[in-house]
């Protein structure tokens, strides 16, 4: 009797968990995944504006870049911070006829865990470069 009573109690408890999985798997919803963002035209170009004759230890590379309301905002990854200033007027130039009235290039050390970049230039058409030490 003893041996019944187990096994009945082991298929009612079977077919509630396998009832319990076909309720969830009928009324789950699908879960859409929006796709991810494509790569900016503009990102690329910065990209490949830089010029070649970088040695080991210069490198750069843009890895975001925003534009809105006649600004654009770019943000650098660098191996050598003392390089900001040239490397925003490798990334101003070839936006210069876009007739941005500011464009500001935040600089950050490759590889680092800070939440903020090092430097910020800002460059403007009546003002030139300006540069900006946030995080020394």
């Amino acid at each position: 009797m003893g041996r019944l009573l187990a096994v009945i109690g082991g298929v009612v408890w079977l077919s509630a968990l396998v009832l319990v999985a076909m309720t969830i798997r009928w009324t789950g919803e699908l879960r859409h995944v929006a796709p991810l963002p494509p790569v900016s035209s503009l990102l690329k170009e910065l990209n490949a504006a830089r010029t070649s004759t970088l040695k080991e230890g210069e490198t750069w590379v843009v890895t975001k870049v925003t534009s809105a309301h006649h600004m654009l905002v770019v943000n650098v990854d660098a191996d050598r911070l003392s390089d900001a200033q040239a490397i925003a007027a490798e990334i101003v130039d070839p936006v210069r006829d876009r007739k941005f009235e500011e464009v500001l290039v935040y600089v950050r050390q490759t590889k680092s865990r800070k939440a903020y970049a090092d430097r910020r230039i800002q460059w403007t058409p009546k003002g030139g470069y300006a540069e900006l030490v946030i995080g020394d």
